[in-house]
């Protein structure tokens, strides 16, 4: 995160430029050796067999995903963005790369891996998939809060904590999904894309929150436990963490 140009205001081109590069550098590096940890991004052998009703679910949560990027203005914001000089660009586009890929790839990657091997330690075949999906979307959240010491409203990061918490599982459905992380970091990096994304969290009513993530984590949480009972009863196995 020390690489990453957050301060388009404040550096000059010349700065956010070498931060760029040298973020870039950490981001293959990060890539690369989560990759090798992590069977190379897969969890299970084989291509996960899904129900009707699972299906139905999947196009639920790929639905609700989308809701929230176009309701969020992402993609306005996006358009707003090319308007603004090249520092800022390169800025807030490096920004959202570094937080897209570096995260996912240690949440959704090293993490869930981890997660795995202590599972694995003290012999827990029941429920892990759920169990992986809550533990590394509240560490995910949870993260969030060290944005306290930078951001101006307390209010505004608390926030962030419950939708990253939402949008974690996302992420993880994306992963298990797809058997993947890239298509989970694309579309985090999609989600952070932003022209605003170098600026203060902006505070939003708490009901407008709750109204928007809590149906999204009860999907999303739906979905895991149905897949996880799945991967459980036709004994769909993992590969060694």
């Amino acid at each position: 995160m020390s690489f990453e140009p957050g301060y388009p205001d404040i550096v000059s081109f010349g700065v956010t430029i070498v931060l760029s590069v040298l973020l870039s550098v950490v981001l293959i590096i990060d890539v690369y050796l989560i990759r090798k940890v992590a069977n190379q991004e897969k969890i299970y052998q084989e291509k996960l067999p899904l129900s009707k009703s699972q299906k139905f679910l999947t196009l639920c949560v790929l639905l609700y995903f989308v809701v929230i990027y176009a309701i969020n203005g992402n993609l306005q914001s996006v358009f707003d963005l090319f308007e603004e000089s090249p520092k800022m660009i390169i800025s807030c586009t490096m920004v959202a790369l570094g937080a897209g890929f570096f995260e996912e790839y240690l949440f959704r990657g090293y993490l869930v891996n981890l997660t795995q091997r202590i599972l694995n330690r003290f012999k827990i075949q029941r429920n892990r998939l759920i169990i992986i999906s809550i533990s590394t979307s509240l560490a995910f959240s949870a993260l969030h809060l060290s944005n306290l010491s930078i951001n101006s409203s307390s209010s505004a990061v608390y926030q962030q904590v419950v939708y990253t918490f939402a949008l974690g599982l996302v992420f993880m459905v994306f992963r298990v999904l797809t058997n993947s992380i890239l298509v989970a970091a694309v579309a985090h990096f999609l989600l952070d894309w932003q022209s605003t994304i170098t600026g203060n969290l902006e505070v939003s009513p708490w009901s407008d929150i709750l109204l928007t993530f809590l149906p999204l984590i009860v999907i999303a949480i739906v979905w895991l436990v149905s897949v996880g009972k799945t991967i459980e009863r036709k004994q769909i196995l993992e590969l060694k963490p």
